[in-house]
């Protein structure tokens, strides 16, 4: 969004839903609230091919009992700020967690995360959260290359953060372990100091983990106040934003309506009027995946421009550049990462388990069970729609003014005196002259909502859906100002394994595991006993227990590791 006004006391957050969705220009002071994003990852060298496990911490400088923004946007980047992955997760107050694939055309070097929220975007790119990396390609002996001579003046240095140590007693039942072995670990905190309450828990092996952290500055970061924010906060999930211009003038459309539809077996529609800046904004429900969508905008005969806004940030970053060089023991370490990586993709297939989705395609659409389902089976074969409607729907008419047709509802209701919302296989049609005329063996049934309807701003007298036969729009032209895009939605939600794991461990299928155990959100009880188990791989070596928390006093990084030996 562009140049939206907000001025909200922080009390007033919950009624911040309805101002969003009415899309009023608000004014607001930008220190009502800062968010910071502390991100903990598995560890911190990977191969390609390999998911990137991760938890980001989720604070801010004012107490609030929710989050205030419920999105999180990760991306991998290359120094020069170049995007690689991007993904959304889905954002509480206790944080983000999930995990993100590393394509297999990635070079060997250097890398970082990035990690920020929307509302984030209106402050500087300095103020995200980035976290260092290391990838290693087996498959392409090509070394990412850096900008030797970058502008110095437009790098960006993250504050690094210090670690303090977090106080807990690590125990383990031995310090020496067999392959294929369990492991039981034991977390004993403080009693009297029992404030930090859920740990990041990583087992990976030596050396893969280095202290590469970047993040995000303290909340008293200097940085001229904006007197208008450029983005929403996202706070009932993900958002879309953008502007409608007059095709001739170039100058954005006020008082436009804008409708937006999304077609799988649950579908999705809203509609808006632009406002005065000529800019919509629609709330999507839970998705997941790169998605397609129907948008179309509206206002008498004008030819319209739909800008949708960019989802991802797309402010210049340039991280301080380093040149990729490992040691010998760093170059030891990725070898071994590598070929672990390349043998536990080989036996993948065979430990996959079937999660195809079995559900059918049938349209559910967004209004529910409609007040009534007429079909066209039932009754005599009449030429098109609009003598169907004529004959035998008497819920709704049709009026004609200067040639142009309308579609009336004909109860007296409080909205009866808007238009009808008329829409095919789920879809909006603005041209009714041409749905009118659909011929009548490619419908399959009418969905009919005969009292009034609101969606966001808009109302509506009543729906009429038409659902055709084959589901193809009956071969009616889109709509003028209208086109589909695709929008990445949520990440997709990681697949629960069924198999048993002791199963798994004492079969033939070799264990190279990079990583033997991630918890990103392990609670800790002052009154039980904490603890958690694993199992080794086949991979001899020593390995580290790193317990990661941040202090809800000052937000600081805490630590405390533990080793132990697979011989």
């Amino acid at each position: 969004m562009k140049n939206l006004l907000f001025i909200i006391p922080t009390f007033l957050f919950i009624n911040l839903a309805i101002l969003v969705n009415a899309q009023e220009e608000i004014e607001v002071n930008s220190s009502i609230l800062q968010e910071k994003i502390i991100l903990f990852t598995d560890r911190s060298m990977y191969s390609v091919d390999e998911y990137i496990y991760f938890k980001a911490n989720y604070l801010t400088n004012k107490y609030l009992d929710n989050a205030w923004s419920t999105v999180l946007y990760i991306e991998l980047i290359q120094p020069n700020g170049n995007p690689i992955v991007q993904a959304k997760f889905p954002l509480s107050k206790s944080g983000a967690a999930g995990k993100i694939h590393i394509p297999n055309e990635v070079l060997t070097g250097v890398y970082f995360i990035k990690v920020y929220t929307k509302w984030m975007r209106n402050y500087p790119t300095n103020t995200y959260a980035y976290h260092k990396l290391i990838l290693i390609n087996p498959n392409n002996s090509n070394i990412a290359l850096i900008d030797e001579s970058p502008d110095t003046n437009n790098i960006i240095r993250p504050n690094s953060f210090s670690r303090n140590k977090l106080d807990v007693e690590i125990i383990i039942n031995k310090p020496t372990y067999s392959p294929k072995e369990k492991v039981t670990v034991s977390i004993t905190p403080n009693k009297y100091n029992l404030k930090e309450k859920e740990y990041c828990i990583s087992v990976i092996k030596k050396g893969t983990k280095a202290i590469y952290d970047y993040n995000s500055p303290n909340f008293v970061y200097q940085i001229p106040e904006f007197d208008r924010a450029i983005y929403y906060p996202e706070i009932n999930g993900i958002t879309l934003s953008g502007k409608i211009l007059n095709n001739k003038t170039h100058q954005a459309e006020v008082n436009a309506s804008v409708n937006i539809a999304y077609l799988n077996k649950n579908s999705y529609f809203s509609g808006f009027y632009t406002n005065n800046s000529g800019e919509f904004f629609f709330n999507f429900p839970y998705m997941e995946g790169k998605q397609e969508f129907f948008i179309n905008t509206a206002k008498t005969d004008l030819r319209l421009n739909i800008e949708i806004d960019e989802d991802f940030c797309s402010k210049p970053v340039l991280l301080n550049p380093v040149n990729f060089k490992l040691s010998d023991n760093e170059r030891k370490i990725a070898n071994e990462v590598s070929i672990n990586a390349q043998i536990t993709k080989v036996f993948k297939d065979s430990l996959t388990i079937d999660t195809s989705n079995t559900s059918t395609n049938q349209y559910h659409s967004f209004y529910g069970t409609p007040n009534k389902k007429i079909y066209t089976k039932d009754y005599i074969n009449l030429p098109n729609i609009e003598e169907f409607i004529f004959e035998l729907v008497e819920d709704i008419r049709i009026k004609y003014k200067k040639q142009k047709p309308s579609i009336l509802c004909n109860k007296n209701h409080t909205l009866s005196v808007y238009p009808f919302l008329v829409m095919i296989d789920n879809l909006p049609i603005s041209d009714l002259s041409a749905f009118l005329d659909i011929e009548l063996n490619k419908i399959e049934r009418f969905e009919i909502i005969d009292n009034g309807y609101v969606i966001a701003n808009l109302k509506y007298s009543g729906i009429i859906n038409a659902i055709t036969k084959e589901k193809n729009l009956a071969g009616i032209n889109l709509p003028q100002n209208s086109m589909f895009f695709r929008y990445k939605m949520f990440y997709y939600k990681e697949k629960k394994s069924t198999q048993n794991k002791s199963q798994y461990l004492q079969s033939r299928v070799p264990d190279r595991r990079n990583c033997l155990y991630w918890n990103p959100s392990f609670q800790i009880a002052q009154q039980s006993i904490n603890s958690f188990s694993f199992y080794t791989a086949d991979i001899k070596g020593e390995y580290e227990i790193i317990i990661q928390s941040v202090s809800k006093n000052d937000g600081k990084i805490l630590t405390a590791e533990k080793s132990f030996i697979v011989e």
